[in-house]
């Protein structure tokens, strides 16, 4: 899904006209990274959608070496969302590790609307 999503978002790179980006209910994930990518004041979205970013997240097997080099991919691969974030929001490193830190419940994670961040939790809404 990752190289996918990278595939769209360099060819949307070479495309010399502006591109408008819509979240319509949710982007997450890459999809998240495209609504980014959009010609700046040409993104929107919806008052009720919601738009979440994360670490990448994959799987190895095989011996330590096999699952070592997966582990550096997946850093680097880290890295180069993130600078992809920081880029088009405008946002520091830091504020993008922030946003997509581990730690959270997986039933609470962090979600941004057009107006702020939100943590969704059962019981209750915190503001970031």
């Amino acid at each position: 899904m990752v190289t996918s999503g990278l595939a769209i978002y360099d060819t949307m790179q070479y495309i010399l006209n502006p591109i408008c980006t819509w979240c319509v209910g949710q982007a997450a994930s890459m999809g998240s990274l495209l609504l980014a990518a959009g010609t700046p004041g040409m993104r929107h979205s919806l008052p009720n959608s919601r738009i979440m970013i994360h670490q990448p997240s994959g799987g190895a097997r095989g011996q330590a070496t096999d699952i070592a080099i997966q582990a550096e991919e997946i850093m680097k691969l880290k890295k180069q969302l993130y600078s992809i974030y920081a880029k088009h929001t405008k946002q520091s490193l830091q504020v993008i590790g922030e946003c997509s830190a581990p730690g959270r419940p997986p039933a609470a994670p962090l979600y941004l609307n057009q107006h702020r961040c939100v943590r969704a939790r059962a019981s209750q809404t915190e503001h970031c």
